[in-house]
Order: structure tokens, then C-alpha cells, then sequence
């Protein structure tokens, strides 16, 4: 994203804010598939602005010509979802390791019983054989 792109993001951005746009919906067009978001109109009561994800780029149905506060309230929408799936899949990983740490302690544990028990009956058959027993 270019310095110009990310400015008229930004402004895109504070004036979703500024007027309350928000994202109102979510769904899939039959035709192709493509996910598409509803967000509110800072112009007209009732009125629903239509945001299509295109590949990699935000396409709305209002008249702007420059980056819009429906792409921007989307765009800030998609952005806090990857960033809850992104933490998710940490917290996830962090589990798998937790886990994995837990079951190799369990092994080397269980190895060294095995070896104490080991050490212990073959003392034992020292003495069987010695007949000590």
C-alpha cells in the first residue's frame, strides 16, 4: 500500500468513526461466490451500502471515488477477524506445545521408573542367583 493509499485509508477510517458506519451484515453472492458485507449509510436513513470482496480489493456500490468509510469499516472488520484468528492459532500452538512438553516429561518419568525398576530386579537376581534370597 502506497503513503497515499494508507492516508486515504486513514481518513476513510476516521470518518467511519466520525459517522458511526459499521458493519451490518455478512454474506455470499449465488453468481460467483463472493463474500460481500453490508454496512449502514452516513447520508441516507435506511439505506445499506453493499462492500464486495474482489480478490484482494474492496469494491462498494456508493458513488465515492476515493477509498470510502463502507470500505474502510469492512477493511477494519476483516483486519480485527485475521487478528482474532491469528491469536486463536497462537494460543492453539502454544497448547500443542504445552502439551507435547508434558507427554515428553511423561516419557523421560516413566523411562526412568522403568530403569530404576530394572536396576532394582536385576539386583535381586544377583542375590537369587547368589542364593541369598
Amino acid at each position: 500500500m502506497t503513503t497515499k493509499q494508507q492516508s486515504e485509508l486513514d481518513h476513510a477510517i476516521e470518518r467511519a468513526a466520525q459517522h458511526s458506519i459499521e458493519v451490518t451484515g455478512r454474506g455470499f453472492r449465488k453468481s460467483d461466490h463472493a463474500v460481500l458485507f453490508t454496512t449502514n449509510s452516513a447520508s441516507e436513513e435506511n439505506r445499506w451500502h453493499i462492500v464486495i470482496v474482489s480478490g484482494s480489493r474492496l469494491v462498494c456500490d456508493c458513488r465515492s471515488r476515493k477509498i470510502c468509510a463502507h470500505r474502510a469499516a469492512v477493511h477494519i472488520e476483516l483486519t480485527v477477524a485475521a487478528a482474532k484468528r491469528e491469536a486463536f492459532a497462537a494460543r492453539v500452538a502454544r497448547s500443542l506445545e504445552l502439551d507435547a512438553d508434558r507427554a515428553a516429561a511423561e516419557e523421560t518419568a516413566q523411562a526412568e521408573r522403568d530403569a530404576a525398576n530394572d536396576r532394582r530386579d536385576a539386583d535381586r537376581w544377583e542375590l537369587i542367583d547368589a542364593g541369598n534370597w
